[in-house]
């Protein structure tokens, strides 16, 4: 799996610079950076190298790293060791070390950035290879030949720090901190959806049967709604103000998860913000107008549970729930629905795909966190279990839900969480 993702990811890598036009670098900038890493590696056999990998480092990183790997005949059959299993870059005997990721994603990072400002270690040659940098030079300590290879992107973009501010991190190894909190979050989801309407039944006997009528109406489960919702092509102010919730409430877990310093929260929350309601804006008008089309009424509407169990499963380590959702009439025609709710997000998984190699030729953070919080929420949205899209569109088509549903998983962890890449 890891090698399949690794080779689409080169693919994309060499195959979209060149058909695009303002590329991520000119060939002659690639032949030069080729060349210069052939005539680094000519000089040493396999036993006399070694590569030391960083543990952090996405994907999209490790097929350009295996790429100049395969650059030179004779080396690549080299020792290729993680950072974490090394004590220091002088003990390993070898002429030379060639140092895979930055100061975010390789334990040595920090040091070389450190030492090459102090002079300890001293960069003969610097090729900029947009956003890859490629330092070559020596340790003065040890005298060790180096070769320093990183994304500039790693030192702009965000890290997802939701395992480490997770409650569960206090007990559970961080790998599995967002694996409890998700399935905690889908348990209570059906709970709720199980429980939902006995415990509204049960508060109803304490009131009036007009209040337990206004809660029946307002409790956010999709199909149950009591009243019948008129057709309108546009989204109108009571979805307006469900998107100005929702987006509240997204915006808020997003940038607790992503932000480096809590410090930093409110101008990347703005930032967030911006993002999450905007996407929320647009994915909306368009299956409002294609419901409009198809004689589906449909209305888009907060959800108060969904609300605090996304704030609940972000504290707990990943973000599984919805704040919103759009909810039906009775006796609408679900599997019409649920067509209309896989072509929105057939869309914004596209949309992912393409901002997310785009981020990687020219790395932004409002970019990243377009694609982070588009292939979260569709990640969720998939999820079989009302309120949420995904039920539909396995009642319309339970086959393309599968086959969907699968690739959707895929490329969230590859977007959320590339330490569970790690070892694949």
């Amino acid at each position: 799996m890891k090698r399949l993702l690794i080779l689409a990811t080169l693919c994309l890598l060499i195959c979209l610079p060149l058909a695009s036009a303002g590329s991520l670098t000119n060939l002659d900038d690639v032949s030069y950076a080729r060349n210069r890493v052939v005539d680094f590696f000519s000089d040493y056999d396999s036993s006399e190298l070694v590569f030391i990998e960083g543990s952090e480092i996405p994907v999209e990183d490790q097929a350009v790293f295996r790429f100049f790997k395969l650059q030179t005949s004779g080396i690549e059959k080299s020792e290729t060791l993680k950072d974490s299993s090394v004590a220091s870059l002088g003990s390993l005997g070898k002429e030379c070390v060639v140092v895979l990721g930055g100061p975010k994603t390789n334990l040595f990072g920090s040091d070389l950035m450190e030492s090459s400002e102090n002079g300890s270690f001293v960069v003969s040659e610097e090729v900029v290879l947009a956003p890859y940098q490629l330092l070559f030079g020596q340790l003065n300590e040890s005298g060790v030949h180096l070769l320093w290879i990183y994304s500039e992107k790693e030192l702009i973009l965000l890290e997802n720090n939701a395992a480490d501010r997770s409650l569960f991190g206090l007990v559970l190894d961080k790998k599995i901190v967002p694996i409890a909190a998700t399935l905690l979050s889908m348990l209570l989801l059906w709970l709720w959806q199980s429980l939902g309407t006995t415990i509204v039944e049960f508060f109803s006997d304490f009131f009036s049967e007009k209040a337990k009528e206004r809660r029946q109406k307002k409790r956010g489960i999709k199909k149950l709604s009591r009243q019948k919702k008129e057709l309108h092509r546009f989204i109108d102010l009571h979805e307006l103000g469900a998107i100005l919730a929702s987006s509240l409430v997204f915006s808020g877990v997003f940038t607790w998860v992503w932000v480096d310093e809590l410090s930093s929260f409110w101008s990347l929350y703005l930032t967030n913000f911006l993002v999450v309601g905007g996407v929320l804006l647009v994915s909306e008008s368009l299956r409002q107008y294609w419901c409009y089309s198809s004689k589906v009424s449909s209305e888009f509407v907060f959800w108060p549970f969904g609300a605090v169990l996304t704030v609940g499963s972000t504290l707990l380590g990943n973000t599984f729930s919805l704040a919103s959702h759009p909810a039906l009439a009775d006796g609408e025609d679900e599997k019409k629905f649920g067509k209309i709710a896989f072509r929105v997000m057939l869309i914004g998984l596209i949309v992912v795909i393409l901002s997310y190699v785009y981020n990687i030729l020219y790395p932004s953070r409002i970019v990243q966190m377009l694609f982070v919080f588009l292939s979260m929420e569709i990640f969720i949205e998939m999820f079989p279990l009302q309120p949420m899209d995904g039920h539909d569109v396995k009642k319309w088509n339970p086959l393309v839900w599968g086959v969907f549903y699968v690739f959707v998983v895929l490329i969230y962890i590859v977007v959320n969480f590339t330490m569970f890449l790690e070892g694949m």
